[in-house]
């Protein structure tokens, strides 16, 4: 979900953003698991049960596989996998990229997503894959919300940034971020109350709401 491109610098129109970390740098090794990523996990499964946990952390698993690849054709290199409680960041190292890049690099996920939904369509798939494709398409779509800490606000920050300053991108990005992220949270926060909506997803949306600050 949340995907930090920190090797990019961008400079006027055809710049590149700034690099924040290097591999050198970066001393938290390849791959770091946070103490509380398993908290969410549990408490979906203690309020589902059936196909829908093992779909959605596979739906999960090919979006940042998406990420990962795209990473490599654009000619840079992964660094770091970190694994939080509502999703993972990637630390890309190796060649600077492009906003042009890095905005490929934020969509290949949802595009791997959107591959996975479609299937069904083209195939005679079974219960437990039709699930699967709606667990893709859920979290494409999710991830194409314009908030911070997930693909759509990094994509909307590298397309800002094609046509205006960073810092102007990053206004405009922060500005998306706060209302969207609002009013997910109100949203969330009546379907719990009156939809019995799975409370699991009202961490996540103050999650989201928290990484705008």
């Amino acid at each position: 979900m949340d995907c930090a491109y920190l090797t990019k610098e961008r400079g006027g129109r055809e710049g590149r953003k700034k690099e924040e970390l290097s591999t050198q740098e970066h001393k938290g090794g390849f791959l770091s698991i946070s103490p509380l990523a398993p908290l969410p996990l549990l408490c979906f499964l203690m309020l589902n049960d059936g196909p829908l946990f093992p779909c959605a952390l596979l739906a999960a698993l090919f979006h940042e596989l998406g990420h990962i690849i795209a990473t490599y054709m654009m000619g840079g290199k992964v660094v770091h996998i970190g694994i939080y409680p509502f999703g993972a960041e990637i630390i890309t190292g190796g060649r600077l990229l492009s906003y042009g890049q890095s905005l490929f690099v934020a969509l290949a996920g949802v595009g791997v997503n959107l591959a996975c939904a479609l299937l069904p369509l083209l195939f005679s798939v079974s219960y437990w894959f039709q699930v699967f494709s709606i667990c893709s398409l859920g979290l494409a779509l999710f991830n194409l919300l314009p908030l911070k800490r997930l693909d759509g606000g990094e994509a909307l920050y590298d397309f800002c940034a094609l046509f205006m300053q960073a810092s102007t991108a990053e206004r405009v990005c922060r500005f998306f971020s706060f209302f969207g992220a609002a009013g997910l949270f109100f949203f969330v926060l009546s379907g719990v109350f009156f939809a019995k909506l799975n409370p699991t997803f009202l961490l996540l949306a103050l999650y989201l709401l928290w990484g705008v600050f």
